[in-house]
């Protein structure tokens, strides 16, 4: 964790304060870097201080409380808004369900808890033929907002980054600011949902992938019609978005 921190936090810096990105980290990794690693949580947050960090809410724990028990994820969701905002005075407002298991049934449970928005698996079972790349809302008069992980370009960096027998290896920033670039104008919003362990976990550092993460911020900027944001940021009431059902 603590050589992505830094590699994000000097991002962030060089870019004169428009590299985003935002988090997800569980209740239970919080305990722990807490009693164990609090140096950890001092460099969060430090990210945090720089206003480009948000932070989702989700469960306390790594639950399937959803499927379960409507009151015990109400009370796991509950704990885990207070972690975050005695840690990082931060009050989330986007949701993120264990592994984004997602329904509609969910999505009001959410709302009902106070959320605006949650972040989904984009399905193409559920797309079918319209686009990944969209902000949608959940069905309903008071749905809320739904952003769609694109799992392909985020399942890039996850899985194939590094695959020698993969045909885009070697994978670099450069290339894949190309692809994210490639998008027509009708494109809204383009979600990077990755494990934070591929960073020196599931990736280790003579992958290059501490080095792709420093350079990709710069090389997706380098286009000025594109920008990073929080799914905070993209909130918006006074859009008529398309269902996600």
């Amino acid at each position: 964790f603590l050589p992505a921190n830094k590699i994000i936090l000097d991002a962030i810096k060089e870019s004169d304060f428009l590299f985003k990105v935002t988090f997800s980290i569980s209740g239970v990794i919080l305990d722990l870097l807490e009693k164990y690693r609090p140096d950890v949580i001092a460099s969060f947050q430090q990210l945090v201080r720089t206003g480009c960090i948000d932070i989702l809410g989700e469960t306390y724990h790594h639950s399937l409380s959803s499927l379960h028990s409507e009151k015990e994820f109400e009370r796991q969701v509950f704990l885990h808004t207070v972690k975050i905002k005695t840690l990082f005075d931060i009050e989330p407002v986007i949701f993120r369900n264990t592994e984004l298991i997602h329904n509609n049934h969910i999505a009001t449970l959410v709302r009902r808890l106070g959320f605006k928005g949650l972040l989904c698996e984009g399905s193409q079972k559920i797309l079918q033929s319209s686009e990944v790349n969209r902000i949608y809302k959940s069905p309903g008069e008071e749905g809320i907002t739904v952003f769609l992980r694109n799992n392909a370009l985020s399942d890039d960096i996850s899985f194939r980054f590094g695959k020698q027998e993969w045909q885009e290896h070697p994978l670099t920033a450069e290339k894949f600011a190309t692809w994210i670039h490639s998008h027509t104008v009708q494109t809204e919003v383009v979600n990077i949902f990755i494990d934070y362990e591929t960073f020196g976990i599931y990736k280790d550092i003579s992958s290059g992938i501490f080095d792709f993460l420093a350079q990709l911020p710069r090389s997706i900027l380098n286009n000025d019609n594109w920008s990073f944001q929080t799914a905070r940021a993209l909130l918006s009431d006074q859009i008529d978005y398309p269902v996600y059902d």
